[in-house]
């Protein structure tokens, strides 16, 4: 039997406001990744909360993190250097007010893992979150990471 993980973090300063900073090219983006970011907004949209719209440096920063916790061995909302979602969203350059992340590993398929993260409430509240307005994902080796992110 494969083990699958799955964990969530949400971190806020003040309430959502305006930003763009969003890529319509879905051509640059791994296609496993562009899979997870259309599959999250079908579950938004099916529920009546708007679409995240793409963010090239939120899904940098998530494929960084999954980069990480391959290479070092780890399955952790905190950096292999002791950083929080919050000090690598930044450290990547995206000026926030509200963050969040889901994290899962052995998931094999996009469907399979926003199915995971969709049956877990506290990933789900991500998901859902209508107050997140953008959405980067990473994929690594079986691991998989949503950054999503409101802009000051």
């Amino acid at each position: 039997m494969r083990k699958v993980f799955l964990s969530f973090c949400l971190l806020a300063l003040g309430l959502a406001s305006q930003g763009a900073c969003a890529s319509e090219a879905a051509d640059a983006v791994n296609p496993l990744e562009w899979r997870v970011f259309l599959l999250t907004n079908i579950e938004r949209e099916s529920r009546g909360v708007p679409p995240l719209q793409w963010d090239d440096i939120l899904g940098s920063a998530a494929r960084a993190h999954c980069e990480d916790m391959v290479r070092n061995d780890f399955f952790s909302h905190t950096g292999s250097d002791g950083s929080t979602l919050g000090e690598r969203i930044t450290r990547a350059g995206f000026v926030w007010s509200m963050v969040a992340e889901n994290i899962a590993g052995g998931q094999r398929t996009p469907e399979e893992v926003v199915r995971s993260w969709m049956d877990s409430p506290g990933h789900r509240s991500n998901i859902l979150n209508p107050a997140l307005t953008h959405l980067g994902v990473g994929f690594s080796s079986n691991m998989w990471t949503q950054k999503f992110g409101t802009h000051r």
